[in-house]
């Protein structure tokens, strides 16, 4: 396997620190073209190995190099490898990188069969609606989390306003379905949603936080509410997408619902949308919102009951 043969060179190296490829060649009964190409191949991956010409000449590796006993076999690169292939981001130059250099480990059939492996399960990470444009400004964050560069960009929030963001980035956060930029801004640990980011712009260099990731963050949103809710069951697919869900009773003609999300206008409105599909249980404040927006409609159409119909249908 050449994965084997590989490392047994570079132990090798280690142990006798200079070697010929003949020498190498005899030992693992292979061609000196076979050495070579796996010399080539360590060399591409970033073990400094030298040649040294000459009568007592032969390879050897860098005076100070140092190999860590704790040495991943066979199978721990094949999970590696396994993985990149099925995390799919596009236009990602460092999973490039990476997969090029450990497929320089495998022979053909190995390769074949991780890939095969691979096909059975992927992890995609760019949505249905993905464009270039998307790509872009994924890349760009990670370059500015990467080099602790601000960035500005326009947020537009659920009720459909607009706000220009000045955010310190440290990480991109995939959750629920949804990538989320988690950073500083004012000095407040924040998420926002990586949809709703737009005209995404490099800034200045930032001093780094040590303790950023031993706090807590808070949303972007600041008005999360848990409510209840009584659906039909018809209606599920509705709320099958959001992120904070949780079925608490099923019934042959009925789901209760427990969700914590924003409360805004949007919530509001879209209660009201699904009219009498939807019941509010809890809190005591949306249910009682809920209901005076319904009298306020009864009352637009009270009288109206006659309105329409024929002679016939009303009676007269």
């Amino acid at each position: 396997m050449r994965f084997n043969r590989m490392m047994a060179i570079v132990l090798l190296l280690v142990s006798k620190r200079r070697i010929t490829v003949q020498a190498l060649a005899e030992f693992f009964e292979v061609s000196t073209r076979t050495i070579y190409r796996d010399i080539e191949a360590l060399l591409y991956a970033g073990v400094p190995i030298m040649s040294t010409p000459g009568f007592k000449g032969g390879i050897s590796l860098t005076e100070n190099y140092y190999l860590d006993k704790q040495l991943l076999s066979s199978l721990d690169f094949k999970y590696v490898l396994l993985s990149l292939y099925q995390l799919n981001i596009q236009n990602d130059t460092n999973k490039n990188s990476i997969i090029n250099k450990l497929e320089l480990l495998f022979d053909e059939a190995e390769l074949e069969q991780i890939e095969q492996h691979a096909r059975q399960i992927v992890v995609d990470l760019s949505s249905w609606q993905g464009t270039k444009t998307d790509d872009a400004k994924f890349i760009l964050i990670q370059e500015a989390i990467k080099n602790y560069q601000q960035i500005s960009f326009l947020y537009t929030k659920l009720d459909g306003s607009k706000k220009a963001r000045l955010v310190e980035p440290y990480q991109l956060l995939f959750k629920s379905g949804r990538w989320y930029i988690s950073g500083l801004e004012e000095g407040a640990s924040k998420l926002f949603l990586l949809d709703r980011a737009k005209q995404v712009e490099l800034g200045e260099v930032f001093k780094p936080d040590e303790n950023y990731f031993e706090k807590g963050f808070v949303w972007e949103e600041q008005n999360m509410l848990l409510f209840v809710l009584r659906i039909d069951r018809a209606i599920f697919h509705i709320f099958d997408s959001w992120h904070q869900v949780e079925i608490i009773e099923e019934q042959d003609d009925f789901l209760r619902l427990k969700i914590f999300a924003e409360h805004n206008a949007w919530l509001d409105n879209f209660i009201l949308s699904l009219g009498s599909a939807c019941v509010v249980e809890s809190p005591e404040s949306l249910r009682a919102f809920v209901r005076g927006h319904v009298l306020d409609m009864y009352q637009n159409y009270r009288g109206d009951e006659g309105r329409g119909k024929t002679n016939d249908e009303s009676g007269s």
